[in-house]
């Protein structure tokens, strides 16, 4: 992946790097969580358990993906890269992460309650990699 220029100030222990380094941690549990477990977020939002075995796979994809970005961000903190590429697409992921289960909350298709709680987790993580993100660029 092409890295950007990193800022001068930018280093491994700035404010920047940790706040990267914390979202990436959460977001690498939370994708072994996922990987562990996944038919567990189907049956939370009130699928069945026959279905939420039949969508499992669904779980490990978003758990694969999760570790992976985590994986980008701290290999490219690691490396005294710019981890921000990483962080934005972690930032995108959570985004469209949102935005599925809060229309899936409005068409009824997922219990109201853990619907609402999964999107605003997602939000979450969106705002807290923005964060990292103006962080890493200020070489804060």
């Amino acid at each position: 992946m092409p890295t950007l220029p990193m800022p001068p100030s930018a280093g491994p222990d700035t404010a920047g790097a940790r706040a990267a380094t914390a979202v990436a941690a959460v977001r690498a549990v939370a994708g072994a969580a996922l990987l562990a477990a996944p038919a567990l977020v189907p049956r939370l939002l009130g699928a069945d358990a026959v279905t939420a075995r039949r969508v499992g796979y669904l779980g490990r994809m978003v758990g694969v993906r999760d570790v992976a970005l985590a994986l980008g961000v701290l290999r490219a903190l690691r490396a005294g890269e710019d981890a921000r590429p990483w962080t934005l697409a972690g930032v995108l992921s959570d985004t469209g992460d949102a935005l599925a289960v809060t229309t899936a909350v409005r068409r009824g298709d997922v219990s109201r309650l853990p619907g609402v709680l999964l999107a605003a987790s997602a939000v979450g993580g969106a705002v807290g990699g923005l964060r990292a993100v103006r962080l890493l660029r200020a070489g804060a």
